[in-house]
């Protein structure tokens, strides 16, 4: 099997758009704000291959950098299919879209 490359890791990394997602306690979770928005629907994909749906809906006070499809299309087609094949890396590259706190577009200004 093949192994997604440090470019398509970069390309996720660096994709054309990010959003920083943080939400409060009550406010709705993080999947269901993303499944709820198309330009999201294979990162919900990869949410849910990896595994963490269940601990990205439940999280509180966490930021994520949400890379959007046009992000996941500049990986090869073939890298990403690996990428969404193994678990264990997919997992990786999600979690280092996680900062674990709150972070506000306000906290820049």
């Amino acid at each position: 099997m093949k192994y997604p490359t440090k470019t398509c890791i970069r390309s996720l990394l660096g994709g054309a758009f990010a959003l920083g997602l943080t939400l409060a306690a009550n406010a709705q979770n993080i999947v269901e704000t993303l499944a709820g928005r198309p330009e999201f629907s294979t990162l919900v994909t990869a949410v849910t291959e990896a595994g963490l749906a269940d601990t990205l809906a439940s999280a509180e006070d966490i930021t994520l950098l949400a890379p959007t499809n046009e992000a996941f299309a500049m990986i090869p087609e073939d890298d990403l299919a690996a990428l969404l094949a193994d678990r264990d890396a997919l997992t990786n590259v999600l979690t280092y879209h996680v900062i674990p706190e709150r972070i506000s577009f306000r906290n820049f200004e």
